[in-house]
């Protein structure tokens, strides 16, 4: 679930929607400049901020829902 699964043109496909404010918001609304890849489980966050480490599943839905599994927490 959380081994990065998009190749270099998903990637980076993915990294430049999630720069657009409005998509930015429904990936829950990570700070400007993280990284994305996709994982089986969810959206992976590759670069930490605070409270979340770098590997960071997250999931979101209706009715703003949100989810995320930070197995790096200390």
């Amino acid at each position: 679930m959380f081994k990065a699964q998009l190749k270099s043109s998903g990637k980076a496909a993915l990294n430049t929607a999630a720069q657009i404010p409005a998509l930015n918001d429904i990936f829950g609304g990570m700070p400007t400049g993280t990284e994305f890849d996709w994982g089986l489980g969810g959206i992976l966050t590759l670069t930490p901020f605070k409270g979340r480490s770098s590997g960071t599943l997250s999931w979101g839905g209706l009715p703003n829902l949100l989810l995320y599994i930070d197995r790096y927490v200390s």
